[in-house]
C-alpha cells in the first residue's frame, strides 16, 4: 500500500470518532492553512491513478463526514430552539426539517450492508469502531441471527445478516455525540406550537430517520441505551397525538397505514415500543 493510503486508512480510524472528525473539519482548532478536510477533498476530485482504494477511502471519509456536518447542523438548530429564539422559529423549522431529512437519506444509505461489502473488497476498516449495542449471542435467548448473527460467530455466512442493516460504530458515535435523541424530543415538543405546514414538513422525516434506526441492527439497542430520553420520546409521540387531532399529523387510514411514510405519530410510538420489548425479551 502507498503512503497515502495507509495514512488515510489510520485517517478514517481517528475520524470515526466525534473529536477526530471535527479535528478533520478544521472545527477544534482555527485553521491557519488548508484543512485535512480539504485534502481529503481534493484526493477524492483528482483520483489516483492505479490507486482505486485510495480513492474509494477518500471518498468513504467524505460521506462519513457529510453525515456528520448535517447531524451538527441539526444539533445546533434543536439547541437554539430549545432556547425560545421566537424571532428565528419559522426559520428553525425549515432548517430543521432540513437536516432531518439529510440525516435520515445518509442514515439510510451508511448502515445499508453493501457499504460494508465494498470496504471489505477494498481491505478497508469498515467496522473501525467497535459497536456498544451489538447483542452478546451468551446473553440472548433468540437466535443471534435475529440480529444481524447467524449464532456461529462467522455473520459473514448468514445471507440475512449480509443484507441487514448495521448501525457501525462511527455512526453511533456520532449519532450520540451529536445528542441526535435529545434533539428529537426537543422537535416533538415544539410541534404543537408549529404551523400545521411545518408540523408535517418536521415529522415526516423523524418518522423517517426512527425507522431507519428500527432496521438497523443495533437501532433499538441505541434508543434504550438512554431511558430517560426514550421515555420522553415515546411519552411526546403517544400525547401529541391522542390530546389533540390537529396537534401531530393523523393516523391514515387504511391500506396507508402498513406504509412506511404515511405512519402516524402514535402508529409510531407503538412500532419503537415493540422493538424495544423485543429486545427486553431476547435479553
Amino acid at each position: 500500500l502507498s503512503l497515502k493510503l495507509a495514512s488515510l486508512q489510520a485517517l478514517l480510524q481517528l475520524c470515526s470518532h466525534v473529536a477526530g472528525m471535527e479535528s478533520l473539519l478544521g472545527w477544534q482548532d482555527a485553521a491557519s492553512g488548508e484543512t485535512a478536510y480539504e485534502v481529503v477533498l481534493t484526493l477524492a476530485l483528482e483520483g489516483a491513478s492505479g490507486e482505486p482504494r485510495l480513492e474509494h477511502v477518500a471518498t468513504t471519509l467524505l460521506q462519513r463526514a457529510s453525515l456528520y456536518q448535517a447531524l451538527a447542523s441539526l444539533d445546533d438548530c434543536c439547541s437554539k430552539l430549545e432556547g425560545d429564539t421566537k424571532n428565528e422559529q419559522e426559520e428553525l423549522h425549515r432548517k430543521s426539517a432540513e437536516h432531518l431529512a439529510d440525516v435520515a437519506g445518509q442514515l439510510e444509505v451508511l448502515s445499508q450492508a453493501s457499504a460494508r461489502q465494498d470496504s471489505a473488497s477494498f481491505a478497508l476498516l469498515g467496522d473501525d469502531v467497535p459497536s456498544i449495542h451489538t447483542l452478546d449471542e451468551k446473553s440472548t435467548k433468540l437466535p443471534a441471527l435475529l440480529f444481524g448473527g447467524n449464532g456461529t460467530g462467522s455473520p459473514a455466512s448468514d445471507p440475512f445478516a449480509q443484507g441487514q442493516c448495521h448501525l457501525h460504530g462511527f455512526l453511533e458515535s456520532f449519532l450520540t455525540g451529536r445528542r441526535l435523541l435529545p434533539g428529537l424530543c426537543v422537535l416533538l415538543s415544539r410541534l404543537p406550537r408549529m404551523q400545521p405546514r411545518d408540523r408535517v414538513e418536521v415529522f415526516r422525516p423523524l418518522q423517517r430517520l426512527i425507522c431507519a434506526l428500527l432496521s438497523c441492527a443495533g437501532g433499538p439497542q441505541l434508543l434504550a441505551a438512554d431511558t430517560a430520553t426514550l421515555a420522553s420520546l415515546l411519552k411526546l409521540l403517544e400525547t401529541g397525538s391522542s390530546s389533540s387531532s390537529s396537534k401531530l399529523p393523523a393516523v391514515p387510514r387504511f391500506p396507508a397505514a402498513l406504509v412506511q411514510s404515511e405512519l402516524g405519530s402514535s402508529q409510531l410510538a407503538a412500532l419503537v415500543t415493540m422493538h424495544i420489548r423485543a429486545l427486553r425479551l431476547s435479553l
